[in-house]
């Protein structure tokens, strides 16, 4: 018998992780200045989304910005709303 753990998650809601620090930005691009870090195991809720045209880039709660690369995401963030840059 197989048993797997499916995540959970609330439609409409999306979180991003890190399992390291990486650096949080003022606006979806490394062209924005830096804005902090999310710290390694920190689990953020995605309020926004913008693509650069290279990466999606996620709107934290905090009105910070990460990059889909640097994060992991749980949850419904397919339909986060968009944000234009």
């Amino acid at each position: 018998i197989w048993v797997y753990q499916v995540p959970s998650f609330e439609p409409g809601v999306c979180e991003v992780s890190s399992s390291s620090a990486v650096n949080k930005r003022s606006g979806p691009g490394t062209n924005f200045d830096r804005a902090g870090q999310l710290a390694a195991g920190s689990v953020v809720q995605v309020v926004a989304q913008s693509n650069d045209g290279s990466f999606t880039w996620w709107k934290l709660e905090d009105d910070t910005w990460v990059r889909e690369d640097v994060v992991t995401e749980a949850g419904d963030c397919a339909n986060s709303p968009t944000e234009g840059i």
